[in-house]
């Protein structure tokens, strides 16, 4: 099923890329029944330099939960790409390439506009 985001043919966004008013976070809406209340949303991660210490969402919390659940047999068993044991450099490399990911899509989304 083809995706109602991204044209596999030409590479054109439809919707276009939003941002919150509050946050200015960019996000894409999801059609109804799932929007406006679900939106697709870059990864937050936050470097351990962030200017606001007490974030919602640190780094450390991300990778945290990522060794913990990734080590836990009843998910890696179901998994084939993560490394086993899945350490914790691992998830902040991983974390780093997501981020990076995301931020240049959203900068190749915004040249469209």
């Amino acid at each position: 099923m083809a995706s109602p985001f991204v044209s596999s043919t030409t590479r054109t966004f439809s919707p276009p890329l939003h941002y919150d008013e509050e946050t200015n976070e960019p996000y894409l809406p999801f059609p109804p029944p799932f929007g406006p209340r679900i939106r697709l949303t870059p990864p937050r991660v936050y470097d351990q330099c962030s200017p606001n210490p007490d974030a919602p969402n640190k780094i450390e919390d991300d990778v945290a939960a990522l060794v913990k659940h990734h080590n836990l047999p009843e998910i890696y068993m179901f998994l084939t790409g993560p490394p086993r044991p899945y350490t914790e450099e691992y998830a902040k490399e991983w974390l780093k390439k997501r981020k990076a990911e995301s931020l240049a899509l959203i900068g190749e989304m915004d040249r469209e506009a």
